[in-house]
């Protein structure tokens, strides 16, 4: 199974879609802003993917720059969620990801998703 980063600033949030994960046989690291991404993964080495909400410290600039990090830097797939997803936002986050989701409709694709864009790498 894969190694996804997750970060996200929410503790409820976190400690759901790390159970999720885990009941799913994938190893979670957690961050809670891009600074500390960069730590974990300098400890850790790269993930297989990142899952990263877009509103970390109530704006959105850090999330899509940790998507971008992710994508650009580590060049791994990107999932993006956000429970507040207009137009502008989603555009912006598309351009940096594989997948965008909505918090919490979308939360019963975030598996799936995960196992189509890390076997879509693996090929």
């Amino acid at each position: 199974m894969a190694t996804v980063l997750v970060v996200e600033d929410e503790e409820s949030i976190m400690t759901m879609l790390k159970a999720r994960l885990t009941l799913a046989k994938h190893t979670v690291i957690k961050a809670e802003t891009l600074e500390m991404a960069q730590e974990k993964v300098g400890q850790s080495g790269p993930p297989d993917l990142a899952l990263v909400d877009l509103y970390l410290s109530d704006t959105y600039a850090e999330g899509i720059e940790t998507c971008r990090w992710a994508k650009e830097d580590l060049k791994i797939p990107v999932i993006a969620m956000s429970a507040f997803l207009d137009r502008d936002l989603r555009q912006k986050a598309e351009a940096v990801s594989d997948a965008v989701l909505r918090k919490p409709e979308d939360l019963q694709l975030i598996i799936p998703t995960i196992e189509r864009l890390t076997a879509q790498g693996a090929d």
